[in-house]
């Protein structure tokens, strides 16, 4: 059995009647639960201090009695396997729930340490091929054996892109730019999403150019008129008039 012990702005008060007491974060709420079978006195004064109370219906469901709830707020959990705490927004439904089920906690710490191992398995990985790609190894026998870049079809020909071309993650864009042509990283790229990136800079292949020049044209333009047109978009002002109600599917038929 996993146990979530590692709560501070959780914790079940008392128990007793078919009720629970907790505190969430800052605030006190009371509601239903089947499993407290047993009748135990309520000494602790936040039975009569709550911010809200879920009252279970003979007829099923129940409603919401609030004091001083408000309609919203934020509690934290810090796991050990993570180097931030998570964050959950907090709302009380028409169902009793608040939006998380804090047992799942034990949860979070079990995959999140899973998650963590990998992360440093493949960290020591791309520094062990960050040394053989600095120690002058083949670059291209480095990607086929070791890249992950499913949509890189040509090692020799890589990416080309500039500073504003999107679609990329930010870090490989920047740390790309202050690489010397065929220099190669001196440390890792790191983004979230895509794990660890080497990086070597390529002399520009102009017949490649030349070939995929409409291709290049296209996605360095996109971005640009894209922002451009939402710009426009923005300062336009939409105003409606009376003819709008005198359209139907037979005046436009």
């Amino acid at each position: 059995m996993f146990i979530a012990d590692n709560w501070k702005d959780y914790e079940v008060i008392d128990t007793s009647c078919g009720e629970k007491l907790e505190r969430w974060g800052d605030y006190i709420l009371v509601r239903p639960d089947p499993q407290v079978i047993w009748d135990t006195p309520k000494n602790d004064k936040r039975w009569k201090h709550m911010n809200g109370h879920y009252h279970r219906s003979s007829k099923g469901g129940g409603e919401w009695e609030f004091f001083d709830l408000p309609q919203s707020w934020t509690i934290n959990y810090q796991s050990p396997s993570l180097d931030v705490p998570l964050t959950f927004n907090l709302k009380p439904f028409s169902f009793k729930h608040t939006g998380i089920f804090p047992e799942q906690a034990a949860n979070w710490d079990w995959f999140s340490g899973i998650i963590k191992k990998a992360k440093e398995k493949a960290k020591k990985l791309a520094e062990e091929v960050l040394k053989k790609a600095q120690d002058g190894e083949d670059f291209d026998k480095l990607i086929e054996k070791y890249g992950w870049d499913l949509g890189l079809e040509d090692p020799s020909t890589g990416y080309y892109f500039n500073k504003d071309t999107t679609g990329y993650p930010e870090e490989l864009v920047k740390d790309a730019f202050k690489l010397k042509e065929n220099g190669i990283s001196t440390e890792l790229t790191e983004n979230d999403t895509y794990g660890y990136f080497i990086i070597k800079r390529l002399p520009v292949d102009m017949d490649y150019v030349e070939q995929n020049i409409d291709d290049m044209i296209y996605s360095y333009d996109t971005p640009a008129i894209s922002k451009l047109y939402n710009e426009k978009m923005d300062k336009m002002e939409v105003k409606y008039c009376d003819q709008w109600d005198k359209i139907t599917a037979d005046s436009i038929t």
